[in-house]
């Protein structure tokens, strides 16, 4: 996915995420953590940014509407950005950009200077 201006509009399909205020501290316990961009792993006690997800209800599973209801979120496990894209995340969101967490951000930034370039 590259740079765009505007959002599409969710199609009730997939996940949703939260994109996070400011950086916040890796957990030192457990196991590290990839960067959802570069992939690269996460050092315990790096400042990192939280992507917190979350889907709906699938309207035709009926057991899941049951559970949930039609109007609550499923929460998913949370994904992770290293400072060194989140840095990058947050000055692309600034330009005015939607980023999503999952493409690596230095290829966006190529393609950032590319469309100012020409």
């Amino acid at each position: 996915m590259g740079l765009s201006c505007s959002c599409d509009e969710w199609d009730g399909e997939g996940y949703c995420y939260i994109p996070p205020d400011d950086f916040t501290v890796a957990k030192k316990n457990g196991r590290r953590k990839r960067c959802c961009s570069c992939k690269e792993l996460i050092e315990h006690g790096s400042p990192v940014l939280k992507f917190l997800h979350f889907r709906y209800p699938d309207p035709l599973n009926e057991i899941e509407s049951r559970i949930y209801g039609d109007e609550h979120e499923i929460h998913k496990a949370p994904s992770f950005m290293c400072e060194k894209c989140g840095d990058q995340y947050f000055n692309l969101t600034e330009l005015g950009y939607c980023v999503s967490p999952y493409g690596n951000v230095f290829d966006l930034l190529k393609e950032y200077a590319e469309m100012k370039a020409a």
